[in-house]
């Protein structure tokens, strides 16, 4: 008798289970996708061409979006109404300054008839997962670094194309252009870089560096992405440029100190490193106190 019920009590046992297995795959996620849509027309100007009209239009489709995901996850942050003394409007720009890292516009179409741009983009992603990121990089004081760059030159070149077209200056304007079209694969670049797609960092920086090949910070992230592919004697050959540019980059040597390290030669790696932590690099100096040279 006493077999038979501990039998029945397996048997019990193994149903229940099962049934728990069944309700949590059928379960629902608790993640939820949101598509973002925004749409704009870039009509042509006296010096606009095709390709001028696409990188304005795409600027400007780029800037509604990243505005109203910004507008749609503030109330989900620390601190959504101030943060350090800022006004909510502040506070909205700000999370709007660390959204190019957080998410990525991605065109599902666009139109060109001649005399305008049609252009239409979207983001897909969890909301939540947007905030989480934007707090991570909120803390992060290099990857705001890079950003405020990123705005920085956005706002240069819109300064500059805006004066262009009073003078007429085609040729000047045409490099103001391709110098915004540099921040939206720099963008690209961020992006990928935190998904771990170094193949795609690396192209995407190389695409920003052909357009604005005075950006520092793009040479630099290049770096890092072939350090992260194992190529560090490219990477070594993209700080070297990023350290010509900008010889206060802490990253930069940070970077090819690394890469010294990685490929066998500790005495360059320590050097590069003790300049890295003499410019400000945390993760330097963390380093150098763990092999006692501080």
């Amino acid at each position: 008798m006493m077999k038979t019920t501990n039998a029945s009590s397996r048997a019990s046992a193994l149903i229940l289970c099962l049934f728990a297995t069944i309700l949590l795959l059928s379960a629902p996620s608790f993640a939820e996708t949101k598509k973002f849509v925004k749409e704009y027309t870039y009509k042509i100007e006296t010096m606009d061409n095709q390709a001028t009209g696409r990188t304005l239009a795409l600027y400007q489709v780029s800037k509604l979006l990243l505005r109203e995901i910004a507008e749609s996850i503030q109330g989900t942050l620390k601190d959504s109404d101030s943060s350090a003394g800022k006004s909510p409007e502040e506070r909205l720009d700000e999370i709007q300054l660390l959204l190019p890292s957080a998410v990525m516009v991605n065109v599902v179409n666009d139109k060109w008839d001649g005399g305008a741009f049609f252009i239409k983009a979207e983001v897909e992603a969890d909301p939540a997962d947007i905030a989480k990121d934007v707090e991570k990089f909120r803390l992060n004081e290099e990857r705001t670094r890079l950003l405020k760059d990123l705005k920085h030159r956005s706002d240069s070149a819109l300064k500059e194309i805006a004066e262009m077209r009073k003078t007429g200056d085609v040729a000047t304007y045409n490099n103001a252009i391709i110098k915004l079209s540099a921040t939206e694969w720099f963008a690209k670049g961020l992006k990928y870089i935190d998904s771990g797609n170094f193949d795609k960092a690396a192209f995407a920086f190389d695409y920003a560096i052909k357009r604005d090949p005075e950006n520092a910070n793009a040479w630099e992230m290049q770096g890092w992405a072939y350090h992260e592919l194992g190529n560090y004697k490219r990477g070594i050959d993209k700080f070297d440029e990023a350290i010509n540019l900008d010889p206060t980059l802490a990253k930069a040597y940070e970077g090819r100190g690394r890469s010294y390290g990685d490929m066998g030669d500790p005495k360059r790696q320590i050097e590069d490193m003790k300049t890295a932590a003499k410019l400000g690099s945390k993760s330097a100096k963390t380093f150098l106190k763990s092999k006692n040279l501080e």
